[in-house]
């Protein structure tokens, strides 16, 4: 099905406000998520969501305007993240947020630093160290000289 719209989809490429295109886009960007939908999904087996990347790339190098290429890419990191290809999901969270601004790139950092969390095998909750005076600590003046 995507081959049969990809190459209406380049048939029409030169007429872009032609209702034909505009169909055959919204067909095919459609399917795609659709993909991207099933790939997300923690059931799906990894060779399927293996093809919704690539099927999704594929859209994204010849076809998503700047509007889809965002959402489409968080999906894919996402589903890396759910496969355990976490390095790529840090690469792609960290492009997006040189792409983006203001929430987005907060949201895309703490997507990242989450699947790097997980590279990194670092603890889910930092811990602070507390430690009380000791007796030890008894012996050096706590309070101001009074001179």
């Amino acid at each position: 099905m995507q081959k049969v719209l990809k190459k209406y989809q380049q048939k029409y490429a030169d007429k872009p406000k032609s209702k034909a295109y505009r169909s055959i886009k919204k067909k095919h960007l459609s399917l795609i998520n659709r993909h991207l939908a099933k790939g997300l999904r923690s059931k799906t087996p990894k060779n399927l969501k293996q093809a919704a990347i690539t099927t999704a790339y594929r859209y994204i190098e010849g076809f998503a305007t700047e509007a889809e290429k965002i959402p489409m890419e968080t999906k894919i990191a996402k589903i890396y993240s759910g496969i355990g290809q976490h390095s790529k999901a840090v690469e792609i969270y960290l492009t997006l947020k040189e792409r983006t601004q203001g929430k987005q790139q907060f949201k895309f950092i703490n997507l990242a630093l989450a699947s790097q969390r997980i590279l990194a095998k670092w603890p889910t909750k930092a811990c602070l160290l507390y430690t009380s005076p000791s007796p030890r600590d008894g012996l050096l003046s706590r309070m101001p000289s009074s001179a």
